[in-house]
This record gives C-alpha cells, sequence and structure tokens, in this order.
C-alpha cells in the first residue's frame, strides 16, 4: 500500500514508510485497523479501515444525534467507523463495493454487531460518496478537514445497508 500513487488531487491518499506501524496497529477489540482486502488471486486491491482509522481529523463523529458521545467500537449500541481504499489501478472496478458488501456481511455475523457504521469522504470525491450511498449509508454532516476539504459523513443502520454492487459503467471520474 505503501508503493501505491494516486494522481493529484487525490494523491493526499499516498501513503511513507512512516505509515507503515500505523497499518499494522490492532486495538485489543480488534475494532480499530486495517484490514487487507485481496483479490481472487490473493493480490492486495485494497483495505477496509475500522475504528479510529477510519475517522478524519475535524469530523463530528464523536457527537450522537442525542449530544451524548458515541464510542466508535463494538456492542449493540454502538456505531463503528469505516474507511475504504483502493489501488489506484482497480478503481472504478468494483472493488470498494464488493470489500464493503464483505464488511457487512462479516459485521452482521458476529455475536454483538455494531448498531450501525458510519463512513466520511471528501465531498470532491463522487466515486467513494457513490459506493457508500449505493450500501445505503446517508449523509449527516459535513466539515471542514485537513487541507480544508470538505469532508461529507455518512451513517447507515447495519440492519438496513443493502447491496453495494457497482452501478456505474465502469470509467474513472477522478475520485479516489
Amino acid at each position: 500500500m505503501v508503493a501505491w500513487r494516486y494522481p493529484p488531487p487525490h494523491d493526499r491518499h499516498d501513503l511513507g514508510r512512516d505509515d507503515v506501524a500505523g497499518l499494522l496497529a490492532r486495538s485489543a477489540d480488534g475494532r480499530d485497523g486495517v484490514e487487507p482486502v485481496l483479490d481472487e488471486d490473493g493480490a492486495l486491491v485494497g483495505l477496509v479501515c475500522l475504528g479510529v482509522e477510519a475517522t478524519v481529523p475535524g469530523q463530528p463523529h464523536r457527537q450522537g444525534e442525542d449530544g451524548a458521545a458515541e464510542a466508535s467500537g463494538g456492542g449493540a449500541e454502538d456505531v463503528l467507523d469505516v474507511g475504504l481504499g483502493v489501488r489506484p489501478d482497480r478503481l472504478s472496478a468494483g472493488v470498494g463495493g464488493a470489500a464493503l458488501s464483505a464488511l457487512v456481511a462479516a459485521l452482521r455475523a458476529e455475536p454483538v454487531p455494531p448498531r450501525a457504521v458510519r463512513a466520511v469522504a471528501r465531498e470532491a470525491d463522487a466515486r467513494a460518496l457513490a459506493v457508500l450511498a449505493r450500501a445505503g449509508l446517508t449523509a449527516r454532516a459535513r466539515f471542514t478537514g485537513p487541507g480544508d476539504d470538505v469532508f461529507v459523513e455518512l451513517r447507515g443502520r447495519l440492519d438496513a445497508l443493502g447491496e453495494t454492487e457497482r452501478e456505474d459503467d465502469g470509467r474513472p471520474d477522478g475520485a479516489r
């Protein structure tokens, strides 16, 4: 993943060697960290971020509808933060939607699944927003984050999330 290079302006997603330790770190409950997404041949084609790893500085994600702070980790009353990253040469190939579908299925199978999932994408990242919307997440907040970019926070109840199969024509649109 540290060798992946995205075209501008999405080169903000590029990682460096200093990011490796953070990619390997996991919380004790397994809800914070990064999971690889492999294709049918076992090649790394993406990643799924969970918990704190899926959040963006400046995100209002810790405030619930009642104003009380929400946890990001497991438990029936909790909201799990999720994020997706796709290898640059696999953008618009359905990797993000397939990874999100697999994640939703795995979360539903947990003994105590989270009540909802939450994700963030840059407002200018039409491809990421489309994948999240097809899964059933809806926009809940906009905020300014790193680089003065505008981000959209989306959320959906786990039991209401659906299929995320690609509905586009596969052409790149300049996102992630």
